[in-house]
C-alpha cells in the first residue's frame, strides 16, 4: 500500500495498523462465532457494529499511511 516509502514516522504507523489489524481480524472472528452460535439478532448485530468499527478504523489508517507517504513522495 506505501511500498518502501520510508516517510517520517512509518514505524509508529506500521505499528498502530498492525495492531488494529489483529483488532479487525478479532472482530471478525467474533461475528463468525456468535453467527455459528445462533446467537440471537441483537448479539449478531452487536457484532458486526464492531466488526464494522474495527474495519473503519484500519481503512482510516491504511489512508493515513498512503497520505503520508505520497506528502513525502511529493516533497522530498
Amino acid at each position: 500500500m506505501v511500498h518502501d516509502i520510508q516517510f517520517p514516522g512509518r514505524p509508529e504507523w506500521e505499528h498502530k495498523l498492525f495492531a488494529q489489524e489483529q483488532k479487525f481480524i478479532a472482530a471478525s472472528h467474533a461475528v463468525l462465532d456468535v453467527m455459528a452460535a445462533n446467537a440471537s439478532d441483537a448479539v449478531i448485530r452487536s457484532a458486526k457494529a464492531a466488526f464494522d468499527t474495527e474495519m473503519l478504523l484500519r481503512d482510516r489508517l491504511k489512508a493515513e499511511g498512503i497520505a503520508k507517504a505520497a506528502a513525502w513522495e511529493r516533497n522530498r
